[in-house]
C-alpha cells in the first residue's frame, strides 16, 4: 500500500528517524498542564519551542542542529514532517488521525493507569512497516483505547484539578516566571516553585483540604476544558493511507468549569 514508491518518492530514513526522535523535544516542564499560561503570557508553546530547538536558534538546540547538519538532514524538512506538512510519502505517520506520536503516547498512558495495554503497539508498527498494509483490527483497537484514555484518564477529575491548580498558581505568581522557564527541567521547576508541588501532593492525598492552602479566588475562576470523543466509521475500508482520516474521527466539545466545582465533584 504505502511501501511501493518510485525512486523519486523513496523514504529518507534519516529524516524519518530524526522526526521520530525530535517530535516532542519542545515540551516544557509539566508539558500541557502549564503550556496554556506560557502561551498566553509569553507566546511560547511546544510547537514553537520545537522549531527553535531543531533549527538551533536557542542554546538547547545547538547540539541538535549540529547533529542534523553532520548527517545532512534539513531541519526545515524535519519540522515539516513533525508538523504533518511534509510533501513526502511518510507525512501520514505524523499528520494523520492515527500517527506515531499518539500511537506511543496513548498506549503508554493506558499502561500507566491500567498496568497493561491492550495493543502491543510496537508490533503493530512493525507489521505496518513489513507488510505495507494498515492492520484494521489493531488500529480500531487503538482508536477505542484512545477514547477510553481520554474519557477515564485525561478528562478525569483528578487530572483537571491538577491542571487548574498549576495554572492558577502560575497566573498568581507570574512575576516569578519568564519565557526561559519553559526550557527548564521539571527538577529545576520543583526547586524554584516547591509550593506548587506541595499543592499537587495535597490534591492527590487530601483534595478536600485544598481550600486551606489556596486563595479563595482560585476556586471561582472558570477555565475552558476540552472534551473529546473518538469514532470509527466501519463502512470505510483501510485500503489507502488517505482512508485513515475517513475511518477515524473525533469530535470536540468545550465546557467551562471552576476549580471549586471540580473539588466538590471529587
Amino acid at each position: 500500500m504505502f511501501s511501493r514508491r518510485s525512486p523519486k518518492e523513496r523514504i529518507d530514513h534519516k529524516l524519518l528517524l530524526a522526526a521520530a526522535l525530535l517530535h516532542d523535544v519542545g515540551h516544557g516542564p509539566l508539558s500541557h498542564t502549564l503550556e496554556p499560561v506560557f502561551e498566553s503570557e509569553f507566546g511560547i508553546n511546544h510547537h514553537i519551542a520545537t522549531e527553535l530547538m531543531v533549527r538551533g536558534e536557542i542554546r538547547l538546540g545547538l547540539e541538535i542542529a549540529a547533529t542534523l547538519k553532520k548527517h545532512t538532514i534539513d531541519p526545515n524538512e524535519v519540522i515539516a514532517l513533525i508538523n504533518g506538512r511534509h510533501s513526502g510519502p511518510m507525512n501520514f505517520l505524523f499528520g494523520g488521525q492515527i500517527n506515531l506520536d499518539t500511537l506511543e503516547g496513548i498506549t503508554r498512558s493506558r499502561a500507566f493507569f491500567k498496568r497493561t495495554a491492550p495493543t502491543r503497539i510496537h508490533e503493530t508498527v512493525a507489521k505496518m512497516a513489513a507488510s505495507g498494509q494498515l492492520p484494521t483490527a489493531e488500529l480500531d483497537e487503538f482508536w477505542n483505547t484512545k477514547h477510553h484514555v481520554y474519557h477515564y484518564f485525561i478528562h478525569a477529575n483528578d487530572g483537571l484539578i491538577l491542571d487548574q491548580l498549576a495554572q492558577a498558581y502560575m497566573r498568581d505568581n507570574l512575576a516569578k516566571f519568564s519565557a526561559d522557564d519553559f526550557f527548564r527541567s521539571e527538577r529545576q521547576l520543583r526547586a524554584r516553585h516547591p509550593f506548587l508541588f506541595t499543592l499537587f501532593n495535597v490534591a492527590r492525598d487530601a483534595p478536600e483540604k485544598l481550600k486551606e492552602y489556596i486563595p479563595a479566588a482560585w476556586l471561582n475562576v472558570e477555565t475552558a476544558v476540552k472534551r473529546r470523543a473518538f469514532h470509527i466509521d466501519c463502512s470505510v475500508a483501510l485500503d489507502s493511507v488517505d482512508a485513515i482520516n475517513s475511518r477515524y474521527s473525533q469530535t470536540k466539545a468545550q465546557v467551562r468549569v471552576s476549580l471549586g466545582e471540580l473539588i466538590i465533584k471529587k
